[in-house]
């Protein structure tokens, strides 16, 4: 129970009151001071009585319209409240969204049950800009007593959920194309010949060649035997590995890093389910590594789902590095340092060792957590895999490195990278700061995508991504002397 103003402005009064008979010896004023009182008092009492029995009368619910939306569509929350009788007290209900909500007035989350009324209703209406899980806690009941003197508050009801489903993810590939895309999921030719149905070529029959497999056409028309080779199609697996170390968390209330981290990889997740193809799914956290063996059947997909959806930022700040310099530097310093090694003279002897960074960043990329896990799950795997890697630049180091590794064992690499600069507070104010910074974030994307088989992809806020260029431009232009 919370006494307003107007309950210390009577108190004020008695004190007042008492005061001026004592002082003015005029026993009247006490008659008054008294009788103020006890309605204070009376009004407390009953209030605590009221407030006890609605407590245990009070139903409220709220529910959405639809448990499952995709991102951007509307989600109507009902909030509903009712009580046996007509109540005595003012009663205001608030639901609590959580902060990734968004588009949500305030007097849409209240409902409100005047006196001697017993029931309310309201439906608020809001967005959700990313694919979550919105966790609503149980409204927050307020009680006024029809004087104004007394509030209490608490927590009451029924508590929901809403699954944000993703609908696309706005991303850019850096590459030699330039294309805006998504690598598929599904069946993916690997260039091998053998039995199928797409045709490859036509060669000459050599021993061991089955005779169901030559070309009687070809044969006759050539006059020696010849065999038709076909595309040999295999089922594609999918290795997703996710970063949830510290760093992901970097961002808003409303967005993170991991945010779009996880909206990337259940989009994933909802092709591979479609096609019936088989993904594992690989998390690394500050502290363990969670594996999910590629599977394919649908009980599967929707623990992936749940898995991702349930995640909440790492407890401790873990060993996760910050190498933040341009990935050209150790090529330069690699360059530099293999010219030094043809050499035979005493100086580029002494000189090489300090240039010679290759052996000691594999080294230390060997002990982090992103690298002992693609190491892990590729190692000696057979058919055709494909990985996928969903981390953000904050080791560009480790994920050069990494992403070099997963192409050796496997037959395609993509790569989601998110620019820390996008998510830090105060870095957009910086302008130039910033776009150097993105730049040499696009530096790392170009690197990357120069590896054969390697495909790169920019994900973040779709505004901060045009505003860093543009505003960088017009800084620019305000600095040239007139």
């Amino acid at each position: 129970m919370k006494p307003t103003r107007r309950y210390w402005a009577g108190v004020g009064v008695v004190c007042f009151l008492a005061g001026g008979a004592w002082i003015l010896k005029l026993p009247l004023l006490l008659i008054g001071a008294g009788g103020i009182g006890a309605i204070l008092l009376s009004s407390q009492f009953v209030f605590l009585l009221s407030v006890l029995e609605i407590k245990d009368s009070l139903e409220i619910s709220q529910r959405p319209v639809q448990s499952q939306v995709s991102e951007q569509s509307d989600i109507d929350m009902i909030i509903h409240g009712s009580l046996p009788k007509p109540t005595t007290l003012e009663i205001q209900i608030e639901a609590q969204p959580p902060k990734t909500a968004t588009g949500i007035r305030s007097s849409d989350l209240t409902a409100t049950v005047a006196i001697d009324e017993s029931e309310t209703q309201t439906t608020a209406t809001f967005h959700c800009p990313i694919a979550t899980r919105l966790q609503f806690r149980m409204p927050t009941v307020t009680l006024t007593d029809r004087a104004g003197f007394f509030q209490s508050s608490f927590e009451h009801g029924s508590t929901a959920t809403v699954t944000v489903t993703p609908n696309r993810v706005e991303s850019a590939e850096i590459g030699a194309d330039g294309q805006h895309q998504l690598s598929s999921l599904g069946e993916h030719k690997h260039g091998k010949r053998g039995t199928g149905l797409e045709p490859a070529e036509v060669r000459q029959y050599v021993p061991g060649d089955t005779a169901q497999r030559i070309d009687w056409k070809v044969t006759a028309r050539l006059s020696t035997p010849h065999v038709r080779d076909f595309e040999a199609e295999a089922e594609l697996q999918t290795y997703l590995f996710m970063d949830h170390r510290q760093s992901m968390f970097a961002g808003s209330a409303e967005t993170t890093k991991y945010d779009f981290a996880r909206e990337v990889a259940l989009q994933y997740i909802t092709h591979a389910r479609t096609a019936s193809e088989s993904l594992g799914l690989t998390v690394i956290t500050d502290d363990q590594v969670v594996d999910f063996p590629p599977k394919a059947t649908p009980n599967h997909f929707i623990r992936l789902q749940n898995y991702l959806y349930d995640q909440t930022p790492a407890g401790t700040k873990g060993t996760h590095s910050n190498a933040q310099f341009p990935i050209e530097q150790l090529t330069a310093a690699n360059s530099k340092s293999q010219q030094l090694q043809s050499r035979s003279s005493p100086f580029a002897k002494q000189l090489f060792p300090l240039l010679n960074t290759k052996g000691t960043r594999i080294q230390r990329v060997k002990e982090d957590p992103l690298y002992q896990a693609v190491r892990s799950q590729l190692k000696s795997k057979t058919g055709i895999v494909q990985a996928v890697l969903v981390t953000d630049d904050s080791n560009r180091v480790e994920v050069y490195e990494t992403v070099k590794l997963a192409r050796q064992w496997s037959d395609s690499v993509t790569l989601f990278l998110i620019p820390s600069v996008l998510f830090e507070e105060g870095s957009i104010a910086e302008v130039e700061d910033a776009y150097q910074r993105y730049r040499d974030f696009g530096q790392l994307q170009q690197s990357l995508s120069k590896i054969d088989g390697v495909t790169v992809f920019e994900v973040g806020p779709k505004e901060q991504l045009e505003n860093i260029p543009a505003e960088s431009h017009q800084s620019s232009e305000q600095q040239v002397p007139q």
